[in-house]
């Protein structure tokens, strides 16, 4: 299956988001809503890792936001990635990111989302 992006207007030309929706199951692997291509992992608490089936291209970015059912729960929670790494011949592409409540590491409990969005570039820099 390949991903489908749609065309975006940024002034980075051939950039495309893989938007993921997460949500919270406490300390278990998140509920994956939504995110075609992308596989999530539970690594350890708050750390997940998100393998992208296709080679996604260059990573340019992300952004992320929080939602709960109680929207006070969320005050403070961040999602902090480590460096990108590249599809090879024998390994997908993937990114580890650690959701953070403060400086404490934190899990997304039930009816806590997250919404992750991935931007990539097929082409050079």
């Amino acid at each position: 299956m390949s991903i489908n992006g749609f065309p975006s207007r940024t002034n980075l030309g051939g950039t495309y988001a893989i938007p993921v929706r997460v949500l919270g199951t406490g300390a278990a692997v998140v509920t994956k809503v939504f995110g075609q291509g992308v596989t999530i992992t539970r690594d350890s608490a708050g750390l997940h890792t998100y393998t992208f089936s296709d080679p996604p291209g260059n990573f340019v970015g992300f952004t992320a936001g929080f939602q709960a059912t109680t929207p006070v729960n969320m005050l403070n929670h961040e999602l902090v990635l480590e460096p990108f790494v590249a599809h090879t011949a024998s390994a997908d592409a993937y990114i580890k990111g650690t959701v953070y409540d403060g400086s404490a590491i934190d899990d997304l409990e039930a009816l806590e989302w997250m919404n992750v969005t991935f931007f990539f570039r097929r082409e050079s820099f």
